[in-house]
């Protein structure tokens, strides 16, 4: 890992990126950690174990492992509705037959409306337990699988899933 760290600087360099910390994990336990760069640029600090970052979409890929991992041991398949997981996931039109595999691949047709959960400052105004309802309501821009629509509450509800199937919070 240690001859990462110019690699690191470099992507951060060219990507103009003030800061960055990794963690290796193998078998439940931190084995390594690293921090580059500035965790507050206004103040030059460097960033440590205790830096807090936006990971913003990084989760997304980390979320489709978990449910691929949750696909494999059985607990979970890609075809499964989320009204078989959700019963108070209502819909009359097609997208009631979202499964899985399409927030996953944002095939779900279901308009992205993040003016409803993220305010013009990036700050986070919706509570997760309204995801759901705000689903189950949002309109249809496109018929279901036939387009790419990004869509960030599909994939909190895709959280909520593996919380509902794991029996552990997302975080942990």
């Amino acid at each position: 890992m240690v001859a990462l760290g110019p690699v690191l600087l470099q992507i951060c360099n060219v990507t103009n990126t003030p800061g960055i910390s990794v963690g290796v994990m193998h078998r439940g336990e931190l084995i390594h950690t690293a921090n580059y760069g500035f965790g507050d640029v206004e103040r030059k600090l460097a960033p440590n174990e205790d830096t807090t970052w936006l990971m913003c979409s990084m989760t997304k890929g980390v979320t489709a492992a978990m449910v691929g991992m949750m696909v494999d041991e059985g607990k979970l398949d890609f075809t499964t509705q989320l009204r078989e997981i959700f019963p108070h996931y209502q819909r009359s039109d097609a997208q009631a037959n979202i499964t899985i595999a399409d927030p996953l691949s944002h095939r779900t047709g279901i308009a992205p409306y993040d003016g409803l959960w993220l305010s013009s400052d990036n700050q986070i105004v919706m509570e997760r337990s309204q995801a759901i309802p705000t689903f189950s309501y949002a309109p249809a821009a496109n018929p279901l699988r036939t387009k790419f629509g990004y869509n960030n509450i599909a994939y909190e509800i895709i959280g909520q899933v593996l919380e509902e199937i794991s029996g552990s919070t997302y975080l942990d």
